[in-house]
């Protein structure tokens, strides 16, 4: 993802790019687990990959709609 992103960036906006996309990787890796052992806590497992899936796909919603918003400009 990181050769893809750096690839895409012009060259004056790589360095910033790259270190924004490095710390929300990280912060996502930090709290990911925290916040998903605090949910299991008083939900199952199914209850968690369903909340998982649901995420992910708004998630690929949105960035289904800035690519396709960012194609007809």
């Amino acid at each position: 993802a990181g050769i893809y992103i750096a690839d895409q960036m012009p060259e004056t906006h790589k360095g910033r790019s790259m270190g924004l996309y490095e710390f929300t990787r990280g912060f996502g890796r930090c709290l990911g687990p925290a916040l998903c052992g605090y949910y299991l806590i008083s939900h199952s497992y199914n209850q968690a990959w369903q909340l998982i899936a649901v995420f992910c796909l708004l998630t690929d919603g949105i960035l289904w709609y800035l690519v396709y918003r960012r194609k007809k400009t």
